[in-house]
């Protein structure tokens, strides 16, 4: 093979993206950065970075985490690589996607270039990036019904109608308050603590997450009998 066409095949770059998910305020939020370096300055996006040559894929993430938010305490997986030749104006760039799950407490610090966006309502992003979202979206959903997922956005202390919420928003449904509760509580994955807080309106109990149960439950598939 001629030297030039050896050359040619390694053109390229790679990149890391993530979609990272919490719950905060009510909503399910997505974490969106906007972008300062050419040609999508000024543009939003998924928070990510080029991989260097002599960097692996994980590391990556964990550098631009801890620039960002400040901590790498947060499950995360990794999803598809976004392999599409005109992706990106500068050139192939092949993105390797993680989604991630984090609690809002964990967040150590904000770039002042990030923002917190409802996952139900994400603006225009650039390159491919909103088809990345819908990419996790999908991921976020299968998770929180095979696996006792929905624990990785929650406060240390919530109320039983923060998951209620976390599911009629991730399935845009309306599910039975009432059911939805006892199934939770008969799932044996949280447990009462003895304080209250104010939900729609009236008190309400506050639980934890059993992380006994959590180590026995955390490969089953968990299902709360309405999907």
């Amino acid at each position: 093979m001629a030297m030039f066409e050896f050359e040619h095949l390694f053109r390229g770059a790679f990149s890391v993206n993530i979609g990272l998910i919490t719950y905060h305020e009510g909503k399910l939020q997505l974490l969106i950065q906007e972008k300062e370096d050419y040609p999508s300055q000024n543009e939003t996006g998924l928070p990510g970075k080029i991989i260097l040559p002599n960097e692996e894929t994980e590391d990556a993430l964990k550098k631009l985490m801890l620039e960002l938010i400040g901590t790498t305490n947060f499950y995360r997986k990794q999803l598809n690589a976004f392999t599409k030749v005109n992706r990106h104006p500068l050139g192939r760039v092949v993105c390797f996607t993680f989604y991630g799950l984090i609690s809002f407490e964990k967040v150590k610090q904000m770039s002042s270039k990030l923002s917190w966006h409802e996952l139900n309502n994400v603006p225009n992003l650039c390159y491919d990036h909103n088809d990345i979202v819908k990419l996790i979206r999908n991921s976020f959903r299968k998770g929180l019904v095979r696996h006792p997922r929905v624990f990785e956005i929650l406060p240390e202390e919530f109320v039983l109608p923060d998951i209620l919420t976390i599911y009629q928003q991730a399935f845009l449904t309306k599910l039975d308050a009432s059911n939805f509760s006892k199934q939770i509580i008969k799932s044996e994955l949280v447990k009462p603590i003895n304080k209250t807080r104010k939900a729609f309106g009236r008190p309400a109990k506050l639980y934890t997450l059993n992380k006994s149960a959590i180590k026995k439950k955390s490969k089953e598939k968990v299902s709360f009998n309405f999907y």
